[in-house]
């Protein structure tokens, strides 16, 4: 979570104001101190799906995490994210030698064209320039990035039943109620969105509250997290499956099979295996139960709080 600042206007922060992308001063006491920035001038910074670009960034506004900072290909603005190639492009920046050679301040470049563009201020809004070496467009493409002291935490909507996992007070995890509450978010620790870069496996997390940690397998629920020590019962991975998301524990999906109730369970669970004659010829097909399907599938919101 952080605030981003011009250097061409110091004392001014990116602010999100309905679709637009614009620098509003930031608010002070009366004492000339800084005051915390309000959130619509907060921001989120998501590693890009747009993947010519190793280290692409979208910035996603944390009053509706669902936008993102977009070029039309001349100003910035915020639109809805979309899934085509070119929304993912144009959602993309990528960070680049700081172009006024300030310490704590970087600069970004768009997607590349014919050109190389960056982004920098015009007046108090975005807008892409040509790359040049112009000490004017040095300091008007120049941010500095402040990190906001936040807590994160995520909620799962079934995508089956539209409800969301909850916890409830004596630890049960269950699906219930279409709106979000504080029951129903959940502390993440860790990193899903990334793998490790050797093998490319995919990075565990738990989930829980404050006090304690998601449990997996043998009972969905919240364990004391302090007394327990962490085991692979409780890491889990949360996949893309393309459209939806799904939360694994051990090769057990998390599902529904009632719309309310919570369980790990295999997808299509091997119930008896091939059999083969002396000279490997099938002579009974492999027999699976049924498919999960959507009852293991996840809609997620990440939601970020600042401290």
């Amino acid at each position: 979570l952080v605030s981003i600042e011009s250097l061409q206007l110091p004392g001014y922060f990116l602010t999100i104001k309905a679709m637009k992308a614009i620098f509003e001063i930031g608010k002070r006491d009366g004492s000339n101190e800084l005051l915390p920035p309000p959130k619509e001038q907060l921001f989120i910074v998501n590693r890009s799906r747009f993947r010519k670009i190793a280290n692409g960034i979208t910035i996603n506004p944390l009053v509706n995490s669902q936008k993102a900072l977009t070029t039309d290909g001349n100003f910035f603005y915020f639109e809805k994210l979309g899934n085509d190639t070119d929304s993912v492009r144009d959602t993309t920046i990528f960070p680049i030698k700081s172009m006024c050679q300030k310490k704590d301040y970087i600069s970004f470049a768009t997607v590349p064209s014919t050109t190389i563009n960056v982004m920098a201020v015009h007046k108090y809004s975005l807008k892409e320039y040509q790359k040049t070496k112009e000490d004017k467009l040095a300091k008007m493409g120049c941010f500095k990035f402040q990190e906001i002291e936040h807590e994160k935490y995520i909620v799962f909507k079934h995508l089956t039943s539209g409800k969301y996992i909850k916890a409830l007070p004596d630890g049960t995890v269950i699906l219930s109620g279409t709106e979000i509450t504080a029951q129903h978010k959940f502390l993440l620790r860790g990193t899903f969105r990334s793998g490790d870069e050797e093998t490319g496996a995919q990075s565990k997390v738990t989930l829980g509250t404050p006090q304690n940690t998601f449990l997996g397998q043998t009972n969905v629920n919240l364990i004391d997290a302090k007394g327990s020590a962490v085991s692979k019962n409780t890491l889990m991975n949360v996949l893309f499956d393309g459209t939806a998301w799904n939360i694994i524990n051990q090769d057990r999906f998390l599902s529904s099979l009632d719309d309310k109730t919570l369980s790990f369970d295999l997808d299509k669970p091997l119930i008896t295996p091939e059999k083969r004659n002396k000279i490997n010829k099938i002579t009974q097909v492999a027999v699976y139960g049924p498919a999960l399907g959507n009852k293991k599938r996840f809609q997620i919101q990440e939601i970020f709080e600042p401290k």
